[in-house]
């Protein structure tokens, strides 16, 4: 009998600390989560002019015992931003600096026209400034190109942040397959990072560079629009050939269609989202959100009107991506501007307008 007690005890000891390491795997796994969530804040340690509307920026952790995130090339931050006379902004750019231990985050910014938060970058943000910053995130990254033969990279102007650290990486451990770089800019002052490429085509023997200028007479280079055809001219027929693109929707969608009728495979073909030209047209309807009423009268997207509003709501991308402006719909209907599906449920607020009065939650 006094063995079968001792079994028992022992059994019981060893479920009692099963749970606990269960909980503190959960706790674990919760706190994680938790800080992918919450801003940190960096440091600007060094600011780079690039022409006349662009900024590099380099971040380090404000708190020196911080280390820097690990993240995959390719990813991106989100900017947390309290914009004088606007009120919080997040905008999510693409790391343009590859990872490793001791460096700083480098951020690549345009300044776009009625944009919110580039503006501030561009123009205010100065070196010894703090920023609050999300950590690295995406799944547009080098990691999709497993199994490669032949890549192409298609970029149009800051479009090319993401490549800049996918190369930097392969300079320091050189990928197993070829890669091409396409990049199409308006001038010659918005080919950014343009010496860094030809200086990497110089002297990796697994990398070519190809830029264009279209609308620059100083450019002595190629100056006619990317085609389909130029960029599966470099991919010589290759059966594992992958494209990424970052580049604005029109010419990606150009670019999709013409590699379709090519018979080249969509599911080779991964694209970053870099612009969205939203319009609601002349929508309009009542919203009803956090138990505050307005109209909705043109504006872009749901998500531009409620920022009018003065309601905080959280978005990265503002491309439909990252789902972090999604709400749910108790009562109406609204319309996805990406897909023109009807969204009864929740809605993408970045890309999307009412199709009826709204209460959203």
């Amino acid at each position: 009998m006094a063995s079968l007690a001792i079994g028992f005890l022992i059994l019981a000891a060893i479920g009692a600390v099963i749970l606990v390491a269960q909980g503190l795997v959960e706790m674990w796994r919760a706190r994680r989560l938790a800080a992918k969530k919450r801003p940190h804040s960096y440091r600007v340690v060094a600011r780079r002019e690039m022409g006349s509307d662009a900024v590099a920026l380099d971040l380090v952790p404000a708190r020196a015992w911080r280390p820097a995130p690990r993240f995959r090339p390719g990813q991106h931050v989100v900017i947390v931003a309290d914009i004088p006379g606007l009120g919080r902004r997040r905008r999510a750019y693409s790391l343009a600096g590859a990872p490793g231990r001791g460096r700083p985050l480098e951020l690549g910014v345009k300044r776009e026209p009625g944009g919110e938060v580039s503006p501030w970058l561009v123009d205010q943000v100065k070196p010894g400034q703090k920023l609050l910053v999300l950590p690295p995130r995406g799944d547009f990254h080098s990691g999709l190109l497993r199994g490669a033969q032949r890549v192409a990279l298609v970029a149009a102007g800051v479009g090319v942040t993401p490549f800049r650290a996918m190369l930097q990486d392969w300079v320091r451990r050189p990928p197993p397959f070829q890669v091409r770089l396409h990049v199409s800019a308006r001038t010659l002052d918005q080919l950014y990072y343009h010496d860094d490429f030809v200086d990497m085509a110089a002297r990796c023997a697994w990398f070519s560079y190809e830029p264009r200028v279209t609308g620059d007479a100083g450019w002595s280079g190629e100056r006619a629009r990317l085609s389909a055809q130029d960029v599966l001219a470099g991919l010589s027929g290759e059966a594992a050939a992958q494209i990424l693109m970052c580049a604005g929707r029109a010419m990606e969608a150009s670019l999709k269609d013409g590699l379709a009728l090519a018979g080249f495979p969509t599911s080779s073909i991964h694209s970053e989202a870099f612009g969205l030209a939203l319009t609601g047209g002349d929508v309009r309807a009542n919203i009803v959100y956090r138990g505050r009423g307005f109209e909705f009268h043109g504006e872009p997207t749901l998500l531009h009107a409620l920022t009018a509003q003065g309601f905080d709501i959280p978005s990265e991308c503002r491309v439909g991506d990252c789902g972090e402006c999604r709400l749910r719909i108790a009562t109406g209907e609204a319309r996805c501007l990406l897909t023109g599906r009807v969204e009864r449920d929740t809605v993408l607020t970045c890309c999307a307008v009412p199709s009826t009065d709204l209460q959203l939650v």
